[in-house]
């Protein structure tokens, strides 16, 4: 009911990063992603042997992550939005974290294009829905 965003001592120590991650992190909690993602994974506990629920859950993982940077752009400068990103990914100590989606490689080349591509960050504002 009362979302809370966990921040690392050394992005909080980076003024700059932290109000990027944190505007990625609250526009998943203004967006009400986390009811997606948690059908997401019951959807998966249910249909863990379909290859289908699999691509689907990691689909609706990757668009809501999209629709977030696009929220965080809208109030930071793309360029920077994206250094952070590369900043955040190279980061050894958040690969051990489970719930760094935010610096996770998977898909990082596609969101950094997305987040600078004017035209992408048009059309990619929408919800995971």
């Amino acid at each position: 009911r009362r979302p809370v965003i966990l921040l690392d001592r050394q992005t909080v120590a980076r003024d700059e990063q932290a109000e990027a991650v944190l505007g990625h992190e609250m526009a998943h909690v203004a967006r009400g992603d986390w009811l997606a993602l948690l059908l997401g994974r019951v959807m998966l506990a249910v249909f863990w042997f379909n290859p289908l629920a699999w691509l689907l859950n990691r689909r609706m993982l990757a668009e809501a992550e999209a629709a977030a940077d696009m929220q965080a752009v809208r109030r930071l400068d793309p360029a920077f939005y994206a250094e952070t990103l590369l900043t955040q990914a190279m980061r050894p100590q958040m690969l051990a974290l489970p719930a760094t989606t935010l610096a996770g490689a998977s898909g990082m080349g596609r969101r950094i294009h997305e987040v600078l591509d004017e035209r992408l960050r048009a059309r990619r504002a929408g919800y995971v829905w």
